[in-house]
């Protein structure tokens, strides 16, 4: 039976109770979530969503209709603890999570990477057009600009070299510390944005537009020399 009106709960790292997990999402359903059939048509459970508070909490109120609830905390879209609790029984209860601040750090990395890899990857479109446009007019001052430009940009071994300072330590770290699936996850997101880096930033495409660039460009000159 509730004695209280809510039970507020402290989210602490299972290796070191200590430390506050903040901004943690945590979600309460009234009923335990079970996994989706293909083709259901039924509602999703719609759960309450919070997130931690800087003393790494969160308050869940008592629901008289339904006594037992159940709380998954998340980091991310990584499920770290699924608990079934009855509020209102204890003022406070403490809830053990495994740490992933480690996978948080290396999310935001690859997020700020990709980021950077996509402004390069319009920049570089935008130019390959500009390139091509002048080349058709024959404005070879503006071509020799653009190529300039171009050149400049980071390369495909530039954004893959910035992804092994990313990954290298991070898996180190993980392993050190027997995280192994901190480790898994972090491998996969990085071979992930690797396959981002091979898809939209393919030399070969630059390289082939730049010589057909200069073939104009030697044609052009030959018939002038020939007139």
């Amino acid at each position: 039976h509730a004695t209280y009106t809510q039970t507020r709960l402290h989210l602490v790292n299972q290796l070191n109770r200590s430390k506050r997990l903040v901004g943690y999402r945590v979600l309460v359903f009234n009923k335990r979530p079970q996994p989706r059939k293909e083709g259901d048509q039924t509602e999703p459970l719609k759960p309450l969503i919070m997130l931690s508070d800087r003393d790494g909490t969160v308050v869940i109120p008592v629901e008289s209709d339904h006594p037992l609830r159940w709380v998954y905390v998340q980091s991310g879209k990584n499920l770290l603890a699924r608990v079934p609790i009855v509020p209102g029984v204890e003022p406070h209860m403490t809830i053990p999570v495994p740490d992933d601040s480690l996978h948080l750090r290396v999310q935001g990395q690859l997020t700020k990477l990709e980021t950077r890899l996509i402004d390069v990857v319009a920049q570089r479109a935008v130019l390959i057009a500009l390139l091509q446009k002048f080349a058709d007019a024959g404005k070879w001052q503006q071509v020799d600009k653009v190529l300039a430009e171009l050149d400049k940009l980071p390369t495909k071994r530039y954004f893959q070299s910035e992804l092994q300072a990313i990954r290298f330590p991070a898996v180190t770290e993980a392993e050190k510390r027997r995280l192994r699936v901190v480790k898994m996850r972090i491998e996969k997101e990085c071979r992930d944005v690797a396959e981002l880096i091979d898809h939209h930033l393919d030399d070969s495409k630059l390289r082939d537009v730049k010589s057909e660039v200069e073939e104009l460009r030697k044609a052009l000159q030959k018939d002038q020399r020939k007139s």
